[in-house]
Order: structure tokens, then C-alpha cells, then sequence
């Protein structure tokens, strides 16, 4: 079995210092997503499976011209990774997301932009279907799955708009996942998860009703998880600027076990619902990661 690459544990420092969030992707790819066999999100059968009415997106080479020679109709062959699959990425864009301790080399939302990024890449050389909406108080970017190279370059201008919404509201996401998502789909839902875990159930079970699987990706900073400072110190909460003084010393051991029973109980709810939960810290590589948890979807041969 080869051995790690250097490039497979790509620091945030390196991932930082990139100028932009394309190079960023590129990069992550090229370092881990290219050694993969096949797609993590979707198994391998292209076999024609069905014909559908031709919609506004999707691609003229999926047009059958021999049934539109026949009925003067535009209809789309089907093939099972198509008729089984697309992947839709949700990006949490609250103000939360911004946030950076000195611990980390890059805040939240960066690094989570430089993995949807990375994996829009990804879905887009494997000629996946994939899509992306950014989370806050309005849901924005929606819009039918696509594997072409104008719907990447698209969600790449989308993923540049900052985090500046006051707070993230699932709910909002129903009724544009109501419209866009295909039949057993895949969601991966990418976030701090500011919230109490119930609040995501409506959205999950609308996935779950379209057969599909959803995947939490927890992003969070190395503060959040340890609550490491020590001495006085004024906390404001970055989505209703709340203030709060504390003595770290008297709760920190009751902190961290607040902090590690919410992460139970996210992937409880994941795997509730026939999913799974990757926690994301912004203090390691992205790769060492993300690349340990596609290795062993891959190794699992997970299919849909």
C-alpha cells in the first residue's frame, strides 16, 4: 500500500497562503481527490436506464435525437448514475463562519469554502451532476444540478460572496431543495452548526423522502472545540452580538462536554437518518481529514 503523499496533508497555512479559492480547489484535488479510483458520492453503473421530457439545463449531448426523430419531442437518455444521483452542497454563510482564533491559520468560512470548492471540482472532472446554495437568513445560488463546466465557473462567483448573514436558516433551504433536488440525491451539508440539531430535521426528512443521503461536515475552530484561553475573558456572539464575561478556568471542563455532546448528537441525527457526520477542525489539514474519511467511502464501495 503506497504511502502518504506531502501533498495529502496540505497544512491551512499552505492552503492560506493561496491566492484564490480556484487555486485552492485545484490544489486540494490534485493532492487527494485525483488518486481516488471512482467517485466517492455515486457508484459506477452507466447503463441506459429511461428516457425524461427534455427541462431548460440540461446538456444537448443527453438529447436523444433518434426518439425526437420518432415524436418531434425532446426527451434525455437516463443512464443509472444519472436517474440514481446528484450531489447538492449546502454552505453556511452566518456570520459565525467568519470567525478565526490565533490557533488557526484561516477562519471557518474559508476553509469550508475551499472544500466545497475542492469538491465541485471533483464532481465536475468525474461529469457528476452537482449543485451549491449559500445559507443565511435567505437562501441563495439554487439551482437544478448540472455537470458542465459553466455551472463549476458559476458556483465558483456564488461561493465568493462572504459570510456576512446574521444567522443560518435551514428552513429556508426547503423550498428551493423542493425544486432543484433529483431523485436520490446526495446533501452534504456544510456548516459550524450553530444549532440545536432538531431544527434540521425538516430538511432532512425532505432528503429522505427523495431516497437521497445526507453527509454533516461540522467545520469549527480549535477555540470552539477546547475553550483554551485563559484569564477574563468578554465573549460576543457574532450573529446577535451578544456579550458575555467568563473565568475560562470555571467552566472550560463543562464547556468541552457541552461541545462533545453536540457532536453526538449531530451525528446521532445523521445516522438517523441512513447518513454521516465528518467532524472538520480548522487547526488541521484538510486532506488529513477530509482525504481519511473519501478513503474509506471508497473502500466501502458506498453506493446509491
Amino acid at each position: 500500500m503506497p504511502g502518504p503523499r506531502i501533498s495529502d496533508y496540505l497544512s491551512p497555512e499552505e492552503l492560506a497562503s493561496l491566492p484564490n479559492l480556484e487555486l485552492r480547489a485545484r490544489r486540494l484535488v490534485e493532492g487527494f481527490l485525483n488518486g481516488l479510483h471512482r467517485s466517492p458520492f455515486q457508484g459506477c453503473n452507466v447503463e441506459f436506464k429511461e428516457h425524461r421530457k427534455y427541462t431548460h439545463g440540461d446538456e444537448l449531448r443527453s438529447i436523444d435525437w433518434k426518439v425526437y426523430a420518432r415524436t418531434d419531442r425532446l426527451h434525455v437518455r437516463l443512464h443509472e448514475e444519472d436517474s440514481n444521483l446528484s450531489t447538492s452542497l449546502l454552505l453556511d454563510r452566518s456570520a459565525s463562519m467568519d470567525y478565526r482564533s490565533g490557533k488557526a491559520a484561516m477562519n471557518k468560512y474559508d476553509f469550508a469554502r475551499a472544500v466545497a470548492a475542492a469538491l465541485l471540482l471533483f464532481l465536475s472532472r468525474q461529469r457528476d451532476a452537482f449543485s451549491l446554495g449559500l445559507v443565511g437568513r435567505n437562501a441563495a445560488g439554487f439551482a437544478k444540478p448540472s455537470s458542465s463546466d459553466m455551472n463549476f465557473e458559476r458556483l465558483l462567483s456564488v461561493l465568493s460572496a462572504p459570510a456576512d448573514s446574521a444567522d443560518c436558516r435551514w428552513e429556508e433551504t426547503l423550498i428551493q431543495l423542493t425544486r432543484t433536488l433529483r431523485p436520490r440525491p446526495i446533501v452534504v451539508l456544510i456548516s459550524d452548526f450553530y444549532v440545536d440539531p432538531e431544527t434540521l430535521v425538516p430538511l432532512l426528512e425532505l432528503i429522505r423522502r427523495r431516497n437521497g443521503e445526507v453527509l454533516l461536515f461540522h467545520v469549527f475552530d480549535p477555540a470552539e472545540r477546547d475553550f483554551f484561553e485563559d484569564g477574563a475573558l468578554l465573549l460576543q456572539e457574532p450573529e446577535t452580538m451578544g456579550r458575555l464575561l467568563v473565568t475560562p478556568e470555571l467552566i472550560r471542563a463543562d464547556y468541552r462536554e457541552v461541545f462533545a455532546a453536540h457532536q453526538t448528537a449531530l451525528s446521532n441525527l445523521a445516522s438517523d437518518f441512513g447518513g454521516e457526520y465528518l467532524p472538520l477542525c480548522t487547526d488541521r489539514p484538510p486532506l488529513e481529514l477530509f482525504g481519511a474519511w473519501l478513503r474509506a467511502r471508497e473502500k466501502a464501495g458506498r453506493r446509491r
